[in-house]
């Protein structure tokens, strides 16, 4: 059986990009938390650690290159900032 690259790789570029923006809402969503004292500041740091390596993970396997966005976010989360669309969702 023959598979075509060409159909896959846009569907599984897609599936990362949802699983990052998903991480990304995550993100947000325990910023929130933590935020308004429902989620410990011990138990946030575990959380987000754990995010930002399933985030990557999706990174690192999406075969498309998005101009260099997905290493700004990368970096930017290493620095301990939330990533730009955890900032874009608390502007709204």
């Amino acid at each position: 059986m023959k598979i075509n690259l060409s159909l896959v790789v846009p569907v599984f570029s897609r599936y990362c990009s949802i699983a990052m923006g998903s991480a990304s809402e995550l993100e947000y969503h325990m910023i929130l938390g933590k935020d308004l004292g429902h989620i410990r500041a011990k138990d946030y740091q575990e959380l987000s650690r754990a995010n930002h390596r399933s985030e990557e993970a999706a990174d690192s396997a999406n075969p498309k290159d998005d101009g260099g966005e997905r290493a700004q976010n990368s970096q930017a989360s290493r620095r301990g900032r939330p990533r730009r669309s955890a900032q874009l969702i608390a502007e709204v």
